[in-house]
């Protein structure tokens, strides 16, 4: 499967830090994954994510369990996204 943010529920922007959530899918990869609208997602596997390019690339090169840091509010941390 070619991980886009549609696949995973998401509908993205960006602010130049990260890749910002817009809109959750009920019951999509990223709603399951505890992610929610207004995150912002910092990193993939640990790697740093500024674009939504940016992001589906490390995406696609991820396994079934993919490391998200995010930053919610002034708040960060992360949560595992399983396919």
């Amino acid at each position: 499967m070619t991980a886009t943010p549609e696949s995973l529920g998401t509908g993205t922007g960006t602010e130049g830090l990260g890749v910002y959530i817009l809109d959750i899918t009920p019951n999509g990869l990223a709603a399951r994954a505890g992610l929610a609208r207004g995150d912002m997602i910092v990193a993939v596997n640990r790697q740093p994510v500024r674009t939504v390019d940016a992001m589906v690339a490390e995406l696609g090169k991820a396994g079934r369990a993919v490391r998200i840091d995010l930053q919610r509010g002034k708040e960060r941390g992360f949560t595992t996204l399983r396919r």
